[in-house]
């Protein structure tokens, strides 16, 4: 599910030093860009509270054993904003790529910190990417969407006349 973003911030890393003439790996920053990304989980699952209503509790925890972290909200949301809710994330692959693609050949530092945090950026929301699939593709249009304990549901309102 990553490929489609993942292929192309590789391919600028080869095509830019390609371009340019200049070498724009630096192992060290990269490793850096990384741990940042790593370090910037809590943001990640911030994002996918926005497109909830203010009124509605959302939790953002850590798993340390499956090393991972977590957002979950009860509050049923509609179709277009949980996926929403599920894409918002690779906001922090997209605009450290779009720094990349225009930080000077001069900064080759920054531009391999803000390398390495797009490609994880953009690969750490896989799980994300396959949930908006399925919402997408197996829910329909105008029903909404909540989360419990017991798994994620739809439903539709239905009208009373």
């Amino acid at each position: 599910m990553a490929a489609p973003l993942f292929l192309p911030v590789i391919a600028s890393l080869y095509l830019k030093s390609y371009i340019t003439g200049h070498t724009l790996i630096d192992k060290q920053w990269i490793a850096i860009g990384l741990l940042t990304a790593l370090a910037l989980s809590i943001v990640h699952e911030w994002l996918h509270c926005l497109p909830y209503p203010r009124t509605a509790t959302a939790y953002i925890g850590i798993l340390p054993t499956r090393f991972m972290a977590y957002m979950t909200c009860n509050f049923p949301i509609s179709r277009r904003n949980d996926i929403i809710s599920s894409l918002l994330p690779v906001l922090l692959g997209i605009i450290p790529w779009m720094a990349f693609l225009f930080c000077p050949i001069t900064q080759k530092e920054l531009a391999s910190f803000c390398w390495g945090l797009a490609i994880m950026g953009v690969t750490s929301p896989c799980p994300d990417y396959l949930h908006a699939y399925y919402i997408w593709k197996h829910v329909p249009k105008h029903a909404f969407i909540q989360t419990t304990s017991h798994g994620t549901y739809w439903f539709q309102k239905t009208s009373r006349h």
